[in-house]
């Protein structure tokens, strides 16, 4: 009983903690934010570029960012054990 109570103490931590991780990458003016939680939080594009540009542009700082925000929650979650 009293082991499932720190589990569940546990995953509220967890919780908590990739909803407080937050990256921002940019490049050429499209910018991208996203939580631990894998939820894009801001969006922002470059108006100076065609469709096209923006679009690859956006899929490299989506990617780059998933890829960030995974190596801090691991940090993060390491220092939690």
């Amino acid at each position: 009983m009293f082991e499932q109570l720190k589990q569940l103490k546990n995953v509220s931590k967890i919780n908590n903690l990739l909803a407080k991780q937050e990256i921002t990458v940019s490049e050429k003016g499209v910018e991208i934010t996203i939580n631990g939680k894998l939820e894009v939080k801001d969006v922002k594009l470059n108006n100076d570029l065609d469709i096209k540009k923006q679009e690859e542009i956006l899929k490299k700082v989506l990617n780059k960012s998933i890829k960030k925000i995974q190596i801090a929650v691991a940090k993060a979650m390491s220092s939690l054990s």
